[in-house]
């Protein structure tokens, strides 16, 4: 079918950064799909606003002057233009393919979904090949190689979905027998007891409900899945967060209860949920490929919110507990979501994801950062070992969480595609600091606050059998983080409007704590008196110091 020749009067170009490999590690099923086999993607038209119009509404947005974009409003800045959606509409129909219904979040991101036949999506995508795989566990996907191309004179930024490959792993990690005699000790408890023992006042965060979220692409988040987090609440003697299941792009909330991922979603669930016991925890699920997995945060940032005693509360934005190496990503993935974050930040949104847990070169033969922490706008979670007093009971300082060459370490690194960001540039630091140890060229450091992320000190994760096994990563500390974000938002007068730049700010104010020992991920190393490090950015919440200073500057921003 391939060798087929295009006869269309129009012509073609390859989209810039939708390069892609060709998978590894599987069976090819069938070299080409059939003619009739039916596909579905994603296209992506230009971004409405310049760059620096959106710059202009962060700093506004950021500063107080103006209030958070509202859903509608967004389409007006990271959405189309009218105009270049009705051309990609007109092509799609004229090739022979659907466009399915836009919902809010597609509107917002310049999205146009679409199905139809493979040979339809050939006819309007000349050159396109898909392959039929199977990879080691039997699961099966459509995979691509080389540039999609695409008509010329159509505004097209990305094409998304036509892969269906894996984009994404866990990045949990069980404490394993060899790291037993390290720990030395009992556990510590669940999530609840480790940030008591981190100095979090966790009774008086309780009286502070928020709508938090994260993100899931495999595994069970369903009644029964939640049966661990009722008896780990019921233990703690404290009220049962309610659960809000958002399904994305075809995918259910209920899921298989044997698969290892279902481990992911009830550390992240617990993570949350028990120091946020009267409050909401949303759950967006999608398939595990890269098409599904941008529009759960798509889907999240044009969420309306959830009713906590009866009052609807905005989402404050969401943990991502998934990842791949920066460098197994297309960039044009790796900018959609970037356009996503600018979204959730013009929204007063912020986002976590973990920066992995195989050290800096992230399971790849030279230092790479993960995806999507990497991407600009993200607060990277990084991993560190907590340091216990005698008792056990209370943290005394933290370490770089490395368990090499036994198990796992943060990960963390420089990424190859987005440059230093303007909020790093003005930390004032010595350029070096930002410099790639692969490329050896400047870029964006992935890696933003750091949490609980050692198996050896991890939470304890409740089972719905009542049984409970010890679960570290930077898969906890990505949660974590982001419900220590949320209760601190609670706890201000008015919530900071842009958390990220709000960190950046005040870093060199005593809001973290840094490593108190030296450490580091295998290719970059932290001291320290280190401000920023690679392998765990600027350190951990100093929960005092920061909700002092997020109140000072809260307070000035509803003056203005």
């Amino acid at each position: 079918m391939s060798t087929k020749r295009n006869t269309s009067p129009f012509q073609f170009a390859p989209i810039p950064g939708s390069q892609k490999l060709a998978p590894r590690d599987c069976d090819v099923v069938k070299d080409e799909l059939h003619g009739c086999k039916r596909v579905k993607f994603s296209i992506q038209a230009p971004m409405v606003a310049s760059e620096a119009a959106v710059q202009k509404l962060l700093d506004e947005v950021a500063s107080g002057a103006r209030a958070p974009l509202s859903v509608a409003e967004l389409e007006a800045v990271t959405g189309a233009d009218v105009a270049h959606i009705e051309q990609i509409v007109e092509a799609v129909k004229v090739a022979g393919l659907t466009v399915l219904p836009r919902t809010d979040a597609d509107i917002s991101h310049g999205i146009v979904r679409v199905s139809g036949t493979y040979a339809a999506a050939r006819k309007f995508l000349p050159g396109l090949k898909l392959s039929h795989n199977r990879d080691k566990k039997g699961r099966m996907f459509f995979a691509r190689a080389g540039e999609i191309n695409a008509r010329a004179d159509l505004p097209i930024e990305g094409i998304f979905g036509l892969d269906t490959r894996r984009v994404a792993k866990t990045r949990y990690r069980l404490l394993e027998p060899t790291l037993q005699p390290r720990a030395g000790r009992t556990n510590h408890g669940t999530a609840r007891d480790i940030a008591r023992a981190q100095g979090f006042p966790v009774e008086e965060m309780d009286k502070t409900p928020v709508v938090g979220g994260y993100i899931s692409l495999d595994g069970d988040n369903g009644e029964k899945m939640q049966g661990g987090l009722k008896i780990a609440a019921g233990k703690a003697g404290i009220a049962v967060t309610k659960i809000v299941g958002v399904p994305v792009n075809g995918a259910t909330i209920d899921g298989d209860p044997d698969d290892g991922a279902t481990v992911e979603n009830k550390l992240d669930m617990q993570d949350q949920a028990l120091l946020n016991p009267n409050g909401v925890c949303v759950v967006f699920r999608a398939p595990n490929d890269d098409d599904s997995f941008a529009q759960c945060l798509e889907a999240a940032v044009a969420f309306k919110g959830a009713e906590v005693n009866g009052v609807l509360q905005p989402l404050m934005g969401v943990s991502i507990s998934w990842g791949m190496a920066e460098v197994h990503n297309t960039q044009q993935s790796l900018r959609r979501w970037e356009r996503t974050l600018k979204a959730a930040r013009l929204r007063g949104m912020f986002v976590t994801a973990a920066t992995g847990d195989d050290g800096s070169k992230d399971k790849t033969r030279a230092a790479t950062p993960d995806a999507p922490s990497c991407v600009a706008g993200m607060i990277g979670a990084a991993g560190v070992e907590l340091i216990f007093d005698s008792t056990g009971k209370k943290v005394t300082g933290e370490k770089v969480w490395n368990d090499m060459p036994f198990g796992g370490a943060t990960g963390g690194g420089v990424s190859a595609v987005f440059p230093v960001t303007p909020e790093e540039l003005s930390l004032g630091l010595d350029p070096s600091v930002f410099i790639s140890k692969s490329t050896k060229k400047p870029g964006h450091i992935s890696s933003t606050i750091a949490d609980n992320a050692a198996p050896a000190t991890g939470p304890l994760i409740y089972n719905e059998d009542g049984t409970a096994s010890t679960v570290g990563g930077t898969s906890s500390a990505a949660p974590t983080i982001f419900i220590k974000l949320c209760m601190i938002q609670a706890a201000l007068p008015k919530p900071l409007p842009d958390m990220l730049g709000f960190v950046y700010r005040n870093a060199r104010n005593g809001i973290f704590n840094q490593v108190t020992e030296p450490g580091d991920n295998g290719d970059y190393s932290v001291q320290p008196s280190d401000l920023l490090g690679v392998p765990t950015g600027f350190g951990v919440i100093n929960w005092p110091k920061f909700l002092e200073l997020a109140r000072k500057e809260a307070a000035g921003s509803s003056t203005r």
